[in-house]
């Protein structure tokens, strides 16, 4: 009659043991599933980020390409327009 308690008692303890790790199980996969989502969509920010940037970049370097030219009359005239300096003074 003992033995029998505690078989059974050793049965439920166990019955009980695989249905905790049963839903531990359905918890770790339910996280590793959320976790893998939100891994993707991070990836795909990035990459959007990265896209978005490179596109930026080849804008402002077409304007300050475009931009060059005019900048460099501008120094040249400035510097060639500038008054000589006086005989026996300092150049600048």
């Amino acid at each position: 009659m003992r033995q029998a308690r505690h078989r059974t008692r050793r049965r439920a303890r166990a019955e009980s043991y695989a249905e905790a790790e049963a839903a531990r199980q359905v918890a770790l996969d339910g996280r590793s599933k959320l976790l893998k989502a939100m891994h993707t969509r991070a990836q795909e920010e990035v990459a959007a980020a990265k896209k978005r940037i490179a596109t930026e970049l080849a804008s402002a370097r077409a304007d300050i390409e475009g931009q060059t030219p005019a900048l460099a009359r501008e120094i040249a005239h400035a510097i060639l327009e500038r008054p000589a300096p006086l005989r026996g003074g300092a150049a600048r």
